[in-house]
């Protein structure tokens, strides 16, 4: 718990904008810490444990989808989406998973697959920070009403 507090400590606090905006630089500080410090994914989600000391921010977070018009059921819903994501991400990430699967396309042979071939072109090109930044706007916009 004292190495959580640690983590929770440093994450310095997020300007309060437009919902939206604010969901998306929220879900990108966890993102930063998730990627720096990746053993916090596994004890989250394995051990269950988490720091008091993220609750503001977790608060904020809720405020922001109430702001946006979510009910409480549906913030929930929200926060289970946003963080099955960034969790996910960070640990494929972390174990490699990315550069391995990537690798997978790569050896498949277009004429037998072709749908799969035609990703060849695109699969080395990607920068895996800027696909998180896209994949996290759109789950906010199919999220939060307006956006």
């Amino acid at each position: 718990m004292a190495m959580l507090d640690v983590v929770a400590l440093a994450m310095p606090p997020v300007p309060h904008s437009e919902p939206r905006e604010e969901v998306v630089q929220i879900l990108s500080r966890l993102h930063e810490t998730f990627r720096a410090h990746s053993w916090v994914v596994s004890v989250l989600s394995g051990d269950g444990l988490a720091s008091s000391h993220v609750m503001p921010l977790m608060d904020q977070l809720f405020d922001c989808f109430d702001r946006a018009g979510l009910d409480p059921l549906a913030a929930i819903r929200a926060w289970q989406v946003l963080f099955y994501y960034l969790a996910g991400e960070s640990i494929f990430a972390h174990v490699g998973a990315v550069a391995q699967s990537r690798e997978v396309f790569r050896s498949v042979d277009p004429a037998e697959l072709p749908a799969i071939g035609r990703l060849h072109d695109f699969a080395g090109r990607r920068e895996e920070q800027a696909d998180f930044a896209h994949n996290l706007a759109c789950l906010v916009d199919l999220l939060l009403p307006g956006s």
